[in-house]
């Protein structure tokens, strides 16, 4: 049994990628009852990766911030 999850599944020990815990979801989820018990201590993949989304356009906006216009900061004409 273990090497059939090994081998179709490839669910490491730690650390196990986004696709792979996707899929031992979906295999698992006809087979379980009560889903939502089931899987509440493990993290939303859908959340997680909206977060990581997040992070990422937070940090290539600070990377390059727009330039500032020269002008006069009241009424953004030029001086």
């Amino acid at each position: 049994m273990e090497r059939f999850l090994k081998k179709n599944f490839e669910v490491a020990a730690k650390n196990p990628s986004e696709e792979a815990q996707r899929r031992w979801r979906r295999a698992v989820g006809a087979v379980v009852k009560n889903r939502r018990r089931r899987f509440r201590m493990v993290p939303d993949l859908d959340k997680r990766s909206e977060v990581d989304a997040k992070k990422r356009k937070i940090q290539v906006t600070a990377r390059n911030p727009k330039k500032k216009k020269k002008g006069s900061p009241t009424t953004g004409l030029k001086s």
